[in-house]
């Protein structure tokens, strides 16, 4: 049961079995229910736990954090800004604490954020997952690469694990994705034009244009002469292109 995984990561495996063993011894004698096992888990953890019961036993909300964005971008000191918003989707909060906020200050460590920078630091912080959303911002020398929310995966009871991270596209990658941009206005601007162009195109032109687009175009060899009247391509490739509509000429007298 997730639920109970859940707690066993939040209190450690050792005290989790300790919990299960006088849990068991308890209730030998007796038809447990979930309030004698909330009782017994807060006596072997030492910790208030009505903030996990309340959520996780006797509420029908769900747990969904994430990270809803990344930016990072150098400043006039030489090192980087980065902002990082990770955001509660779910009704359910994981506080990490019972006790009420005090002013701004917020109560309990429930959810964790991990950012990760070039220069390989990384930072961890923490958040009572109880507001929307949550900002966190940093100053550093390197630029931030990725952020992420419940790194450890904590909190299994989480619905959607696909929004807990967070990337930015690397500095490498942005040639091919330009390439890919450059290829699909050429080709009329939208999916549709592009795969038409795909089809009608022959093979010849589309290597052509992407060597032009990415810097590397190179000289064609001369095509090879052909008989007059004939064609140079074999019968099958003139179906073919007759099919995806290419023009195959012929020599004239």
């Amino acid at each position: 049961m997730l639920s109970l995984e859940t707690l066993e990561r939040w209190l450690g495996r050792p005290v989790f079995d300790q919990l299960i063993v006088q849990f068991v011894r308890d209730s030998r004698s007796s038809r447990a229910t979930v309030a004698d096992f909330e009782r017994i888990a807060t006596e072997v953890s030492g910790q208030d736990l009505t903030w996990f019961f309340d959520e996780a036993f006797r509420s029908s909300g769900v747990f969904d954090y994430g990270i809803a964005g990344l930016a990072s971008e150098p400043d006039t000191a030489g090192t980087f800004a980065t902002t990082v918003v990770a955001r509660r989707y779910g009704d359910a909060r994981f506080t990490g604490a019972s006790a009420a906020p005090v002013g701004r200050f917020e109560s309990g460590r429930g959810v964790a954020v991990l950012v990760l920078f070039e220069d390989g630091q990384q930072r961890l912080d923490y958040w009572d997952g109880r507001a929307r959303e949550k900002t966190f911002r940093y100053r550093s020398p390197a630029r931030a690469v990725s952020a992420i929310v419940d790194p450890d995966r904590t909190l299994l009871l989480d619905l959607q694990r696909t929004n807990n991270s967070k990337s930015l596209v690397p500095k490498t990658g942005t040639r091919r994705v330009d390439l890919v941009g450059a290829l699909h206005d050429l080709a009329g601007g939208s999916p549709a034009q592009l795969r038409i162009t795909w089809l009608i195109w022959p093979r010849r032109r589309w290597r052509r244009a992407v060597r032009r687009l990415s810097g590397r175009a190179s000289a064609s060899p001369a095509p090879a002469a052909s008989k007059p009247g004939r064609c140079a391509r074999p019968a099958r490739s003139q179906a073919r292109s007759a099919r995806s509509g290419c023009a195959c000429l012929t020599a004239s007298d």
